[in-house]
């Protein structure tokens, strides 16, 4: 099995930073709101094999040394070895801050690519030297911390370096770090799972083993999710959400992609290496930030059966921003900017369409993306089938279409909305009195309201055809007390 180094250094690294509220999206498989905005760009060295930033400043490891970026007027200038880094350990890889102590955590690398995690307490002098971190004898590399530092996630092939690439997960106690435990099969597969960057309550890594096309994406799951026992809130669990891959840009075709956090310039960087691109390592910054909405749920019908297939589309005033469709289980997930208005509608075949409003809602502050969940049930649709609607008008012989009638007619209309090109025949029968003809007339009367009704919501290419059930020589002089509208779709 290769090592995570030497996989690395067959890929072209190139850096960006996160930035949302797209106007123009493309449709991919997975969705997004977002687009990148270009500030910088550079080369890396041929033979890098990470990037990371540490105290606001970026490096990456090459050739065994640890460089750091020189800046100035929006470019990178140079690669220059880092005289600190190197003092602490020459084969230093990889450097995190603790969020709450500062200590400083590194891994370095040996000659057969095994990773070892070291930690320097922070602060000068004698006392401060790097100390090797021992996790029940697990190889440790890329650790994050969560915001309160209590919990600490790492990528590690196990002892010895025996198995594939999981995430696992330690929790700070009293004497140090207990012990670690992998984050289970949601988040880790057969395959690789690599490089987390905790954002918020986000987990972002990447995995190879989520991925259809064998290659390594980017993907988010939520950190902590709340275990409920009866109505109490008790320990959270780790790695318990469901796991999505990002959408476009931080995915691409043929790219692989990670993430790696800024924390002094509140910054996202996003790294991919680009298939088309072998032969180059190009250096692109962007800037940004990671504030969005991450919607998701499942689609089913009325019988709780899913509905793959189902297409959604994001519609910004009148135009679409992005689309997808749900998978076989009925599920679906989808990025939008915090800060716009959006309407989502939900389109299957033979079922009503539904429409869900999202408003803009201002972000709670910092890098973090808002989970939601919203399931959404899809009425079946009789194509061709008569169905019907009883007492549209208000009482006695009303000839105003009541507050309940609007309310009963307004999945109709939004489908017929939905779907311009189709056809409908109402036919309405109001048998209120002996008197065949005034039952005639009132229906002609309520006819002409609810032709007004419907001419003012509807697209003028739906056919609407209205026929008077009480016309004719049969007419309706029963005094049932019945007023029926027959719908026929087609």
């Amino acid at each position: 099995m290769s090592t995570i180094t030497d996989k690395m250094r067959l890929m072209p690294i190139v850096l960006a930073a996160l930035f949302f509220l797209s106007r123009e999206v493309p449709t991919q498989a997975q969705p997004s709101a977002f687009r990148v905005v270009h500030q910088m760009s550079a080369a890396l060295p041929d033979s890098a094999v990470t990037a990371f930033f540490l105290d606001g400043k970026l490096y990456c490891a090459a050739s065994g040394v640890v460089l750091q970026a020189e800046q100035a007027g929006g470019q990178v200038l140079r690669f220059t070895p880092d005289t600190l880094l190197l003092r602490y350990d020459e084969n230093i890889d990889y450097a995190v801050r603790h969020p709450v102590t500062f200590d400083l955590y590194f891994t370095t690398r040996d000659r057969k690519g095994r990773s070892a995690l070291y930690v320097r307490p922070f602060g000068e002098g004698k006392k401060n030297k790097a100390r090797r971190m021992e996790l029940d004898g697990l190889e440790i590399s890329h650790p994050v911390f969560a915001t309160d530092g209590r919990t600490m996630v790492f990528s590690s092939s196990g002892r010895e370096g025996r198995h594939d690439y999981d995430l696992w997960y330690a929790r700070q106690t009293k004497d140090g770090w207990g012990e670690p435990h992998r984050l289970g099969t949601r988040v880790n597969t057969g395959q690789d799972e690599t490089e987390p960057v905790i954002c918020g309550n986000n987990l972002f890594f990447v995995s190879r083993g989520h991925s259809d096309d064998g290659l390594s994406h980017l993907f988010v799951t939520p950190l902590f999710s709340p275990r409920l026992t009866g109505d109490t809130v008790g320990m959270p669990r780790l790695g318990a959400g469901p796991v999505v891959r990002m959408p476009s840009p931080f995915n691409g075709d043929g790219a692989s992609s990670s993430l790696v956090l800024d924390t002094v310039g509140s910054m996202a960087h996003w790294l991919f290496s680009d298939g088309n691109r072998r032969d180059a390592h190009p250096l692109y910054s962007y800037s940004g930030d990671l504030r969005a909405r991450f919607l998701w749920g499942y689609v089913r019908d009325v019988s709780g059966a899913p509905l793959p297939g189902t297409a959604i589309s994001v519609l910004r005033g009148s135009a679409e921003a992005c689309s997808t469709q749900t998978d076989s289980l009925g599920f679906y997930s989808i990025y939008l900017p915090s800060s716009d208005d959006f309407k989502i509608l939900f389109r299957h075949p033979g079922c009503f369409i539904d429409t869900l409003p999202m408003d803009a809602v201002q972000p709670s502050g910092g890098l973090l993306v808002t989970e939601l969940q919203r399931d959404i049930t899809l009425g079946s649709l009789p194509l061709r089938t008569p169905f019907f609607y009883l007492d549209l008008f208000g009482p006695g012989a009303s000839t105003t279409l009541s507050s309940h009638g609007v309310a009963m007619l307004a999945p109709l209309v939004r489908f017929l909305r939905d779907n311009p090109t189709c056809s409908v025949t109402l036919s309405l029968c109001n048998d209120l009195t002996h008197d065949r003809t005034f039952n005639s007339l009132l229906t002609d009367q309520r006819i002409a309201a609810l032709r007004d009704h419907l001419s003012a919501l509807l697209p003028a290419t739906v056919r609407v055809t209205i026929l008077n059930l009480c016309s004719g020589d049969d007419g309706c002089n029963t005094a049932s007390g019945l007023s029926r509208l027959v719908v026929v779709l087609d």
